[in-house]
Order: structure tokens, then C-alpha cells, then sequence
């Protein structure tokens, strides 16, 4: 249970920091925010979480066990990397209303998101990773459906700046412990 509120927690913060909350939000502001783009959102929250959480339970299952901190560590400095250096692109000036197309750009940036990282380090260690999967879906998934729902308000009432310097602070304290205190 411990995974499941790690995973919960981190993909929360790193999904409020992140460029997809934005991108979902703009989204919405363009196409509205009907059942589509909830669905849309859900899955592809679904689709990061689970996916990451395979590759680290795949991994953790292969590597050494004692390079598996080592490893974890290195895709927490990747995620906290990724947050501070990618940020929302324009907003599109004509979003195609295809449920497919949004939830396929949904999809691929949520598999490439610093949440979906997170998860796939935590998923590295933990002995379910399920845990893990559950926790960063409902992590990711509340707070694109939160994007959604307050469309062009999101990014004038979310610190979003503030909350990517924590959220980068954080991953990067977390990656150097686990590195060089975590079980070795």
C-alpha cells in the first residue's frame, strides 16, 4: 500500500508541474470539455501509469537487485530533468475535435510525462507494481480532469512555475538519496 500512496502523491505533484495538465487545459478551452476529452484524459492517464509501471516491474525483474536503486535513481533525475526543461507549447490555434487523435496526443505525452517516469522507477522497487499503476492513474488522471474542467483558468489560478521548481527539487533530492543511501 505504501507504492500505491508513493505513486498517488509524486504523480499528483509531478502532473500538476508538468506540461500535459496545460496542454489538456488549452485543449478544453478550444473544444470544450465534454465527455470526450474526459475519456480521452482517463485514458491516457491510464495508458502512461500502466505502461511505466510495466517497463519498471519488467526491469526490476531483470537487473541486478542491487543495481535497481542505482537505476531508479537515474529515471528520478531523468523525470526532474524532463520537468524543468520542457514546458507547454502554443496553444493550438485549430484543435481537430477527432476523439481518436486527442486521445492518441494524450497517450503518447502522458507515456513520455515525468509522472509516467516516476512511476516506472517506484514500480523498479516495488514487489507490486500494480500499487504503483493504480496510484499514478488516479494521480494523473484527477488532475487532468481537473485541467480540464477549469479549461483557460488552470494556468491563470495554478502555480504551475512554482510547483515545477518544488516538484524539480524534490525528484532531484529523491534520485541523489536513493543513489547514494538507497540499498546497495
Amino acid at each position: 500500500m505504501v507504492w500505491f500512496a508513493l505513486a498517488l502523491i509524486s504523480t499528483t505533484i509531478a502532473t500538476l508541474a508538468g506540461r500535459e495538465a496545460v496542454r489538456v487545459a488549452r485543449l478544453s478551452e478550444g473544444l470544450g470539455s465534454g465527455p470526450g476529452l474526459l475519456v480521452a484524459c482517463w485514458l491516457a492517464a491510464a495508458f502512461g501509469s500502466g505502461m511505466a509501471a510495466w517497463a519498471g516491474a519488467w526491469g526490476g525483474d531483470r537487473l541486478p537487485t542491487e543495481a535497481i536503486p542505482l537505476i531508479a535513481s537515474c529515471v528520478l533525475l531523468l523525470a526532474a530533468v524532463a520537468l524543468a526543461l520542457l514546458r507547454p507549447g502554443r496553444a493550438p490555434t485549430e484543435p481537430t475535435r477527432s476523439f481518436g487523435a486527442i486521445a492518441s496526443v494524450l497517450a503518447i505525452s502522458q507515456l513520455a510525462a515525468p509522472s509516467s517516469l516516476i512511476a516506472m522507477a517506484l514500480a523498479m522497487m516495488a514487489e507490486r507494481s500494480e500499487y504503483v499503476a493504480f496510484g499514478g492513474l488516479l494521480g494523473a488522471g484527477a488532475v487532468l480532469d481537473a485541467a480540464r474542467r477549469r479549461r483557460a483558468n488552470w494556468e491563470t489560478e495554478m502555480p504551475v512555475a512554482f510547483l515545477r521548481r518544488i516538484a524539480v527539487v524534490a525528484l532531484l533530492c529523491a534520485g541523489l538519496a536513493l543513489a547514494l543511501f538507497g540499498p546497495h
